[in-house]
């Protein structure tokens, strides 16, 4: 791979365009989410502006360097559309990294509204979480709102979702807990960017290349099983046929396999748990995250990264 990059920038003020020349080594490091690039004045035009590069080198948006003051103008407006800002705002940090956990594995999320509340909070979420899932895992249900807690216990739902009460704190949740730390970098990454519609293409494009790893090592799963059903079939026992369960061994071994020293520890648990709860994946649930499985898999280069490149 050649060591440099030409990319083509066009000023959002004058619409200037120029081919600029970029060193590689800016990318190696950030093949999983959008790089912010700045591009000063004289190297395209007068104007300094910030360019956002997605993972396949390609300028996909840009942020003017006086942002702050056009957002501020419009403040009022922007306070009526639901926003990553606004959702930290409404909910904290912790609880909104709780959300968006819950949103990447499918976990229902049921806030408990006061019966005056028509703030109608359920349909913006679910508004501004369908905007950043990939096209095939779009769920206009994620969210729902119940305004009479007994309802919620007729229904038996207090271990399937995670639930909020009113006063936003957390009630209940239904995974085995693990620490969120991709989470809080997807949520950091994007508040790093004045744009509301910039954060979203942050989140999309995160979400994409985790949803794409997901994906890929749940078909080797499916196909799997349709070895073992052809199998059965050809016994003539199909009827006597059980889902192979998966154990997290088979998880790090495929993921090994498909993406060698891509995947750390912490990701084959997050993936895991969208494996199962998303994809229905039939695991062996009690070694998850066993302490001796947990030392045979391969240390990421950083605590907190979801993939070690």
């Amino acid at each position: 791979m050649s060591e440099e990059i030409w990319l083509e920038f066009e000023c959002p003020i004058c619409h200037a365009k120029k081919e600029v020349k970029l060193p590689q080594i800016l990318f190696k490091k950030n093949i999983t989410s959008l790089k912010k690039v700045q591009i000063d004045s004289s190297i395209c035009c007068e104007h300094t502006f910030i360019a956002f590069i997605s993972p396949s080198l390609k300028v996909i948006g840009y942020e003017t360097v006086d942002m702050i003051a056009e957002l501020n103008k419009s403040v009022e407006k922007l306070s009526q559309i639901i926003t990553l800002e606004k959702i930290l705002k409404d909910f904290g940090e912790d609880i909104t990294k709780l959300i968006f956990h819950a949103v990447i594995i499918e976990t229902p999320i049921i806030i408990l509204i006061k019966a005056e509340d028509k703030s109608k909070i359920a349909m913006k979420l679910n508004y501004f979480f369908n905007q950043i899932l990939p096209v095939d895992l779009k769920n206009p249900f994620l969210f729902s709102e119940i305004s009479n807690e007994n309802q919620l216990i007729d229904q038996n739902q207090t271990d399937k979702a995670l639930i909020i009460t009113s006063d936003k704190n957390v009630k209940d949740i239904s995974w085995q807990s693990i620490p969120f730390y991709y989470e809080q970098e997807l949520i950091e990454k994007a508040m790093e960017i004045l744009d509301p519609k910039m954060q979203l293409e942050v989140l999309k494009v995160s979400l994409e290349t985790l949803f794409s790893y997901t994906t890929e090592i749940n078909k080797i799963f499916k196909e799997w099983e349709q070895l073992d059903r052809r199998y059965y079939r050809k016994l003539g026992k199909i009827h006597e046929y059980q889902p192979k369960i998966i154990y997290f061994e088979d998880l790090q071994s495929v993921a090994e396999k498909e993406f060698p020293n891509q995947i750390s520890r912490y990701g084959l648990q997050l993936i895991a748990q969208i494996l199962r709860n998303r994809f229905h994946v039939n695991f062996y649930i009690d070694n998850f995250f066993d302490q001796d499985v947990k030392k045979k898999m391969p240390k990421a280069k950083g605590k907190r990264k979801l993939f070690t490149k």
